[in-house]
């Protein structure tokens, strides 16, 4: 979805987010998506001109970094993906040993 400039950045407190979509996610409530320079903008002077909708996107956006990218999460994914190189690995083990 986002990367790690993203969390950086919302975790440091920063309202807008330039992120540039290029096939990537849909817009959602908190992130800022933006194909172009002048899209970008637009998207900015949007956001400085509506309290409000800066405040949600950073708020739901500081949420997701929180849920997605704690401890927790990111612990969880790495032994996710360390169990599928195992059952990998082992397949390919059994599979020479024949």
């Amino acid at each position: 979805m986002f990367g790690i400039e993203t969390v950086t950045s919302v975790l440091t407190g920063v309202d807008v987010d330039y992120f540039a979509s290029r096939g990537a996610a849909p817009p959602t409530s908190d992130i800022v998506l933006a194909d172009d320079p002048g899209a970008f903008a637009g998207a900015c002077i949007n956001l400085l001109s509506h309290d409000e909708a800066r405040r949600s996107i950073a708020h739901n956006a500081l949420g997701r970094a929180q849920s997605e990218f704690s401890w927790d999460a990111v612990s969880r994914e790495f032994e996710a993906i360390l169990e599928d190189n195992r059952i990998h690995y082992n397949s390919v083990i059994s599979q020479v040993e024949r």
